[in-house]
């Protein structure tokens, strides 16, 4: 049996708390473990949209909390990427109050928004995931309100972000018994045009039913006066908006890695034995899901803990071959899309909405010590 393996964990997202959490499990090894993240608590990035009405403070787990359960230690530290290639190349990092050497090193340091720039701008309020992440959004939401009587608001991208801060809000706003007009917009013909066609026509329905404006295949150009410039079939045209959120997608931070069908880290002709890549910021050889979401992360994150202690056990590693079960949004309160077990098998509804409910709990029991991840 190994001494003391210490193994060093850069970034705690989804896939970095799901690898620190099964490694603090393991029995064949006294491992130290240590987690860095520039941040002092974890977000829970899928429920953002309850931000609308809820303080971000309740999407946050301080991550001392999460290493005093889990027995690991954290460090509040940014990691830039100089610093992980370093890192990668020599199992060192200068950091510090943190070791200097380690036997295993995990980067998962996820996905960074896409973000429009709204440089320029004047009276209209423009809003993207890093200024919600940063600020209370509900806050500023009720600022907005008191200025204007009657808003216009505008989601930009039509991806599962948009969509669900589009209906988070109206359904907030109703609440409110504010009168606004609302408006979602974005470059794609459809809704979700990767998923089955069900979930286009379901969305646009309830649009349609809560009179919210949707304009596709319409690209945001820059601010205008009081509200944004757009394009839409080559059409250039002003549109009023109060306040406008920008959610163009996500792309891996600060890079996509590439790893073999065990996780290890795979550069041309090569692979670093004690290297791991997992979350959005890994590509997987083999079957297994890439598709960057929390349901991937948190798989790759425990795949790659269970190969960190095969490795130390001088046992065969595990192939991740993890194949996607489904996939889940929220439209406001009680009503939601998904798909379940097999892309065609279409839930909606409230059991749509109580099935993305109970995903999103299950991360939280695993950041209070509950495991309940079984495949």
């Amino acid at each position: 049996m190994p001494g003391v393996q210490r193994i060093a964990i850069i970034g705690g997202g989804y896939a970095g708390l799901a690898a620190a959490t099964a490694l603090s499990k393991s029995n064949e090894a006294e491992l130290d473990v240590h987690l860095f993240d520039q941040h002092a608590s974890h977000l829970l990035l899928t429920d953002l949209h309850k931000t609308v009405h809820s303080p971000l403070s309740s999407l946050q787990v301080p991550f001392q909390s999460i290493a005093r359960r889990y027995r690991f230690t954290f460090h509040q530290q940014e990691i830039n990427e100089t610093q992980i290639q370093k890192l990668i190349e020599t199992q060192r990092l200068a950091c510090e109050n943190a070791p200097e050497n380690y036997h295993f090193i995990v980067i998962a340091t996820g996905s960074k928004a896409i973000e429009f720039s709204t440089e320029g701008h004047h009276a209209p309020v423009f809003l993207n995931e890093s200024s919600i992440k940063e600020r209370t959004l509900h806050l500023q939401l009720e600022r907005v309100l008191t200025k204007v009587k009657n808003p216009t608001i505008t989601i930009v991208g039509l991806g599962p972000t948009g969509i669900q801060f589009l209906f988070e809000l109206d359904d907030h706003l109703k609440r409110q018994k504010v009168n606004a007009s609302l408006r979602i917009l974005g470059l794609e013909s459809r809704f979700l045009p990767t998923f089955n066609e069900a979930f286009h026509k379901y969305i646009l329905k309830r649009c349609n039913e809560r009179h919210i404006e949707v304009l596709f295949e319409a690209s945001y150009l820059k601010p205008a006066e009081t509200g944004i410039c757009i394009d839409q079939y080559q059409k250039k045209f002003d549109l009023n908006s109060d306040l406008t959120f920008f959610f163009a997608g996500v792309k891996p931070h600060p890079q996509m890695w590439q790893a073999d069908r065990f996780g290890r880290h795979r550069s041309p002709g090569q692979i670093s034995e004690n290297v791991f890549i997992a979350g959005d910021c890994s590509h997987f050889e083999g079957a297994g899901l890439n598709r960057l979401t929390a349901q991937a992360a948190v798989r790759k994150g425990k795949i790659i803990a269970a190969n960190i202690e095969r490795a130390l056990q001088n046992k065969p590693l595990k192939p991740y071959g993890y194949k996607e079960m489904g996939y889940f949004i929220s439209l406001g309160n009680s009503d939601g899309i998904g798909w379940l077990l097999w892309p065609t098998n279409i839930v909606t509804g409230l059991p749509a909405f109580a099935i993305k409910e109970a995903i999103e709990f299950q991360f939280r029991l695993l950041l209070d010590g509950i495991d309940t991840y079984f495949f």
